[in-house]
């Protein structure tokens, strides 16, 4: 970038100010486009980074009262020099244009948790679209944060939130982790169709760490829900899944219940997992059919 960028610009906007004579307009403009000596400082150092804290930026100015930064800052967001990710969290974009040059990264820096669904799917090569709505696994509350052309989605899973590894700096779910928590919420990761055809790309699955995150954390329907879509794929497509899996997912003592929770109250009764399936093979495994 142009070193003489910034004073440029300012510059710039002097000239703006000075051309006006209107005193409240001249005032509404100085305290929008004005950039102090301090805040150009803070500019030209966040300008080598995409993310600084509050903390780091109070380091490098000891001798500024934390009010004048803390407004300081403030001004540089509205501006649109800085963009606010969470509290004291920020996100430097010095020729004010918010472009996320590495995501993943950026979204485990906001709030503690792992990448996954179908995010995790995507970092695996096992779904081909890039995808703008990142999800993390946390264990904190959910919530949602929009920064420019990303949605980051934080997913509670509160015990559930486990099974991760780092995988070149970015904390991710095992591949067998990822498919249970897909399962455990298939529309974070595009539904069972998406879920089917991930799968059958993956191929090479640890079936005894995969079980045993089924067998810690589903729930009886859970158990159910994939076993069904578990047996649809073998049946219809050769995927191998191990005969003890599927015996290990058998519903016991177990009243019928809807494949797709929120879908239509209609679908053909699967005796054998004592599922409703109101989705129907024809979309979950369309990608096969008309592959």
């Amino acid at each position: 970038m142009d070193e003489n960028y910034y004073t440029n610009n300012i510059e710039h906007r002097h000239m703006d100010i000075d051309r006006i004579t209107d005193k409240t307009e001249k005032n509404k403009l100085i305290n929008n486009y004005y950039i102090s000596k301090l805040e150009k400082s803070i500019i030209e150092i966040t300008s080598n980074t995409d993310i600084i804290s509050y903390n780091d930026i109070k380091n490098l100015f000891p001798k500024q009262h934390p009010q004048t930064l803390k407004q300081s800052i403030a001004k540089l967001c509205r501006i649109g020099y800085l963009h606010r990710l969470r509290k004291g969290l920020y996100y430097s974009t010095p020729d004010m244009k918010l472009v996320i040059n590495d995501p993943l990264s950026v979204a485990a820096l906001i709030y503690p948790g792992y990448i996954g669904f179908s995010t995790a799917l995507r970092f695996y090569n096992l779904v081909e679209y890039e995808p703008f709505y990142m999800f993390i696994v946390t264990n904190n509350r959910s919530t949602s944060v929009w920064l420019g052309e990303y949605t980051f989605r934080y997913v509670s899973m509160g015990r559930r939130a486990t099974g991760a590894a780092n995988v070149n700096g970015i904390w991710v779910s095992t591949p067998e982790k990822t498919f249970f928590d897909c399962f455990y919420k298939p529309r974070y990761a595009g539904g069972y169709g998406t879920i089917t055809r991930a799968l059958y790309e993956a191929r090479k699955i640890d079936w005894e760490i995969f079980g045993s995150y089924m067998d810690d954390l589903a729930s009886n329907s859970m158990r159910q829900r994939t076993g069904y879509i578990l047996d649809l794929l073998k049946s219809k497509t050769g995927f191998s899944v191990p005969k003890r899996v599927l015996e290990a997912l058998q519903p016991k003592d177990a009243s019928y219940v809807w494949l797709q929770t929120d879908g239509p109250r209609k679908g053909n009764r699967i005796k054998k997992w004592k599922i409703f399936d109101n989705i129907g093979d024809a979309r979950i495994l369309e990608w096969w059919y008309n592959g």
